[in-house]
């Protein structure tokens, strides 16, 4: 076959599917004109695509589709649809920026929202805010932010106090002027407006259907970050805590069951 212009990746950011990803694609990226795609929560997920494929531009994206699963074959989309693209690392070359126009035209011209950015890392550090409250917390209760929120009186005082280290973690790593405490009040926000009972965050799904969590994109990296650069997480440190012993039960439990 001809080279491909685009090889889209949008799987989970767990380590295990990702080596294997790597694998799958490997063959399918022939020519130093193939951009690889990759649309996926968390930070530092570009890392080992990147290893893999040095010559290779990468483009980074952050979705934003909150969509829930309700019945078998039925899903609710809702609050809002945006994509926002920007290429990964220094790979500053004209034709690198012209093949990302180019795919911010393709993703417009089939009615979907694809916002160009500067620094897509700009975007991931604003979503990791949510995320890496939301998704952790909504796992390890099994209840919508929505749903936490209202039988637990301390819940929306917990949100604001780990997207509140996140906020610190971005500081110190040099976003301090995009994630900031407004940013955390917005974030909230955006929880608190939600018809009841909120949204079911994708960890909060997985973990009910006895999935892999993304443990690491959404967690590990940013709390490896926090120790490098010596900022205070506690609530952070202990999600990471929980969050790796559920996930690590549910590998064990999908073992016993495949058996």
């Amino acid at each position: 076959m001809a080279p491909f212009d685009y090889i889209v990746v949008s799987t989970k950011a767990i380590p295990a599917i990702t080596e294997e990803t790597i694998k799958l694609i490997k063959p399918a990226i022939a020519s130093r004109d193939t951009v690889l795609v990759l649309i996926q929560n968390g930070l530092g997920v570009e890392e080992p695509y990147h290893a893999a494929f040095p010559e290779t531009t990468i483009i980074s994206g952050v979705a934003y589709i909150p969509t829930t699963q309700i019945s078998p074959g039925i899903f609710a989309h809702s609050e809002m649809e945006r994509l926002h693209l920007g290429l990964y690392g220094a790979n500053g070359s004209q034709k690198a920026s012209l093949q990302l126009n180019s795919f911010v035209s393709l993703v417009r011209s089939g009615g979907g929202t694809a916002i160009l950015e500067s620094d897509i890392q700009v975007e991931r550090w604003r979503k990791i805010v949510a995320n890496g409250a939301v998704n952790p917390i909504c796992a390890l209760s099994r209840c919508r932010d929505g749903q936490l929120m209202k039988v637990a009186p301390l819940a929306v005082d917990l949100f604001r106090k780990v997207m509140s280290e996140i906020a610190a973690i971005a500081q110190a790593a040099g976003y301090g002027e995009v994630v900031n405490s407004a940013t955390v009040e917005t974030q909230l926000v955006r929880s608190l407006s939600r018809p009841y009972p909120g949204v079911q965050p994708s960890m909060m799904a997985d973990a009910l259907e006895g999935k892999r969590l993304e443990v690491e994109a959404i967690l590990g990296h940013l709390v490896k970050i926090g120790h490098e650069k010596a900022v205070e997480i506690p609530r952070l440190e202990t999600l990471l805590v929980l969050l790796q012993g559920l996930d690590a039960n549910l590998k064990m439990e999908a073992t016993k069951a495949s058996e």
